[in-house]
């Protein structure tokens, strides 16, 4: 059987350079998508925690245990 996972995410426009990109933060792990389009970051962090849960089975690892929880900082993004 599958598992399934919730996560809550925040999404906000970070300026590098001369450039916007959209970061998209989960909350429950320190894990990110980055991209030029706010669905594109969406879809990269969606990505990268696949990516973290594939890893962890490969490697007999409770997926995301080892990953610590975002900072501070962007629990408080979420709370506003």
């Amino acid at each position: 059987m599958e598992k399934k996972y919730t996560l809550r995410a925040v999404i906000f426009p970070e300026r590098i350079n001369d450039d916007v990109w959209w970061v998209a933060q989960c909350l429950e792990h320190y894990i990110c998508g980055q991209a030029r389009h706010m669905r594109e970051a969406i879809d990269e962090l969606s990505r990268m925690v696949a990516i973290q849960i594939c890893a962890s089975e490969e490697n007999g690892i409770e997926p995301l245990k080892e990953l610590p929880k975002a900072p501070e900082k962007f629990w408080m993004m979420f709370r506003v």
